[in-house]
């Protein structure tokens, strides 16, 4: 704004100098610092435009370079992530390999620590120092190994609810199947009744194919 304004008077200036020179009565020296002034204006106006100009392209800049860090970081995060899943994955296959008599020590040693974590923790003063910091570590590896515990009870329900749906699946595909042959008995009854057929063959045929369809019905869903 200011140097917008500071513009108008110049232009101004020139506006009244050219009406004075027209007119015919400009004094010398009058016009001589009027000049002067006017082009330290141009150059006070010239020099701020630069600047601006200097600090948008600074803006500009810097603006793209947080955006690049944020990206950058959050790719970083991401693979952390899955680094931090696969070897939780790892974890909870070596702890199955392990025989079962280790496993329970694991799980009363992450009991014990997990009481001793939810335990107030030590003042800090000068004599308790080296103690402090061995419980702090020891607070740490139970935080981890609670965040063990929170992946293996999770993997377990969600594996549950996958079983879960794979029964009901199997049996609403047995149920349709069912209901198909059903569906085609009624239909050759009908067609039968239709064209005044005698239907004891038929049917027999019939009910040996559906009882193979069955059962072919039945490896699919095994198969499943």
């Amino acid at each position: 704004m200011w140097a917008v304004q500071t513009g108008i008077t110049v232009l101004k200036r020139k506006l009244k100098n050219l009406a004075e020179v027209e007119e015919g009565f400009v004094p010398k020296e009058v016009s001589k610092g009027e000049k002067r002034e006017e082009k330290i204006e141009e150059k006070n106006i010239f020099c701020e435009e630069d600047e601006e100009e200097i600090d948008e392209t600074n803006a500009k800049l810097l603006e793209k370079q947080l955006i690049a860090s944020k990206l950058s970081l959050s790719n970083e995060i991401g693979d952390e992530k899955k680094a931090i899943v696969r070897l939780l994955s790892e974890l909870r296959e070596l702890r199955n390999k392990l025989p079962e008599s280790e496993q329970n020590l694991l799980t009363e040693s992450q009991k014990a620590t997990n009481n001793l974590s939810q335990q107030r923790p030590l003042k800090y003063n000068n004599n308790n120092k080296q103690h402090v910091g061995s419980q702090t570590n020891k607070e740490q590896r139970n935080g981890e190994k609670d965040d063990n515990t929170d992946w293996e009870q999770l993997c377990a329900e969600e594996e549950r609810k996958n079983a879960e749906l794979l029964a009901e699946l199997i049996r609403y595909r047995r149920i349709c199947s069912q209901l198909r042959s059903r569906l085609e008995y009624v239909t050759l009854l009908v067609n039968l009744e239709k064209n005044n057929q005698h239907p004891t063959k038929l049917i027999n045929d019939f009910e040996n194919n559906s009882s193979q369809t069955e059962d072919s019905a039945n490896l699919l869903i095994t198969r499943f």
